[in-house]
C-alpha cells in the first residue's frame, strides 16, 4: 500500500514566491520543505497496486485541469496546528476537478473526505503562533496534475511524484 494524493505541484517560481512566505514567519513552526510544497487535489491514503493502475488511467483522460490559483491568505488551521495559504477567491473549476478525481477514487473504491474542497498550500506545520496573517499574495502556477505520494524517510516526510500529467489545453 502507498499513500498516495493528487496535487499541483508548483513551478521554481511559485516555489519561491512561497518560500518567500515561510521565511517571514521563520519561527512559528515546522516548515514544509520547499521540495515538497503543493496544493492538494484531493488525499487518498492508502491505496494498493490494482487501485493506483485505475487511478492512473481514469486520471489521465481528464481535461481542462485547472492550474492558476491566486493564494492571497495566510490561515491559521487551529485543530490541525499548520498555517495555509489560501484563496479569498478561486476559479469553481478547482472544485469540478477535485469531483471528478473524487468520483475517480470513489470507483476504485477509495474512500475520500467529503468536506467541500478548499484549496491551499500548506506552509508550515506545528504551528505554535498566530502570526500577522498579511501577505503578499502568491500566484500558484502549474503546468498540470500529478499522483503524489507521501513517505516517511528518516529525514522526515517527504513528497514524490508517482505520475504527472499536463493540460492538453494549457
Amino acid at each position: 500500500m502507498r499513500r498516495l494524493f493528487f496535487a499541483l505541484w508548483p513551478t521554481p517560481a511559485t516555489r519561491s514566491a512561497c518560500a518567500a512566505v515561510c521565511k517571514q514567519r521563520a519561527g512559528c513552526g515546522k516548515p514544509v520543505a520547499t521540495h515538497n510544497l503543493h496544493v492538494t487535489l484531493l488525499f487518498l491514503g492508502n491505496v494498493n497496486a490494482k487501485q493506483q493502475a485505475e487511478l492512473t488511467l481514469e486520471a489521465a483522460k481528464l481535461k481542462d485541469i485547472p492550474t492558476e490559483l491566486v493564494l492571497d491568505r495566510l490561515d491559521f488551521w487551529e485543530k490541525p496546528k499548520v498555517l495555509c495559504l489560501t484563496a479569498s477567491a478561486f476559479d469553481p473549476n478547482f472544485v469540478r476537478f477535485h469531483t471528478e478525481l473524487a468520483k475517480i477514487a470513489d470507483r476504485s473504491g477509495i474512500v475520500t473526505d467529503c468536506r467541500p474542497y478548499k484549496p491551499h498550500a500548506t506552509l508550515t506545520k506545528k504551528a505554535r503562533c498566530n502570526p500577522e496573517l498579511n501577505i503578499t499574495p502568491v500566484l500558484w502556477q502549474s503546468n498540470g496534475f500529478c499522483l503524489a505520494e507521501s513517505l516517511h524517510t528518516p529525514s522526515g516526510v517527504e513528497y514524490r511524484i508517482v505520475e504527472r500529467w499536463h493540460d492538453i489545453n494549457a
